[in-house]
Parts: C-alpha cells; sequence; structure tokens
C-alpha cells in the first residue's frame, strides 16, 4: 500500500492512502478491524441504491486517510473507460447515451462484499455523517448492516434541539 505524508492543510500530518487493488484492500481491512474507531463515508453515482454505483469508499482511523477506488478496485475497470456526462442545463451533469450504457454494464467488484464483516463489528465505532445513507446503500450493494454507528447529523440535531 502506497503512503503519501500530508505535508499542508488542516490534514498535515496524517497519511493518505489510495486503494486500487485487491490485496491492498484486504490489508486496509486488516488494520480497519484493529481500530477503535474508524470515520466512514461513501460517494456513489446516484442518490438511490437501486439504480447507482458506489464509487469510492473512505475510511478513517485517527492516523491515515484511506480511499477505496470502488471502480477499479479488482481491475476489470479503468476510470478513463467512463464516457463523460454534460452539463445540466441549471445545475449538475446528465448522462450521455455512452455513458448509460457503461453504467448498466458495470458490475460490482465482488470483494466490496469483504466490507461485510468489518461494517457488523461491534467493537469499532463507525462515525459516519448521515449514516442513514451509508447504511442504506449497505443493505442494497452488501446486504448488510453496519453495526455501532455514531452519527454526526444525528448528533448536529440532538445538539440544535437541546440549545433552542
Amino acid at each position: 500500500m502506497q503512503t503519501v505524508p500530508i505535508l499542508s492543510g488542516a490534514t498535515k500530518g496524517l497519511k493518505f492512502n489510495l486503494i486500487k487493488t485487491k490485496d491492498e484492500f484486504l490489508e486496509l481491512l486488516e488494520i480497519l478491524k484493529k481500530s477503535p474507531f474508524t470515520g466512514f463515508d461513501i460517494e456513489t453515482t446516484s442518490l438511490f441504491p437501486r439504480t447507482g454505483e458506489i464509487s469510492l469508499l473512505q475510511f478513517f482511523n485517527g492516523d491515515s486517510i484511506y480511499v477505496v477506488d470502488a471502480i477499479e478496485l479488482d481491475g476489470r475497470y479503468n476510470r478513463s473507460d467512463i464516457p463523460p456526462m454534460r452539463p445540466a442545463p441549471k445545475k449538475g451533469v446528465i448522462h450521455t447515451p455512452e455513458s448509460e450504457e457503461w453504467w448498466r454494464s458495470y458490475k460490482q467488484s465482488d470483494l466490496l462484499y469483504r466490507l461485510s464483516e468489518f461494517l457488523s463489528l461491534t467493537d469499532c465505532k463507525k462515525i459516519i455523517q448521515n449514516a442513514k445513507f451509508e447504511s442504506s446503500w449497505m443493505q442494497e450493494k452488501l446486504n448488510c448492516e453496519i453495526n455501532a454507528v455514531f452519527d454526526t447529523y444525528l448528533a448536529g440535531k440532538l445538539i440544535n434541539t437541546m440549545s433552542d
């Protein structure tokens, strides 16, 4: 796993790791299983798990930031092969016929199912912003639950409610 130190900014002193291979991913899972807490976030191609795909997964264990490229993870796909989307008239982007066809033929890496064991652990707290989103994706795509969750979105709502 290639580690790059972060030299400036708010995350100065942390280590950054881009995970793109099976061996790196399996090594990451072993690291995460030993962590008392892990920040967890995903990036997706849609807001809806039934129509989208997981693109990136991010983990933070207090020492290092790990970004898993879910698209290139098992070597079947390359991000440069994804046809570009085009700007939408008002905001965001929309698919072209070529990009829609590419995503229809895309199949998620079976390696992602290995996350289930880690996500179900109860002795490692998962710190997630709006855990409802990540949970719905993990249920749909990996058929697993996330245990031992601290949701920063809900915590913020509780704090604001208590201070009113």
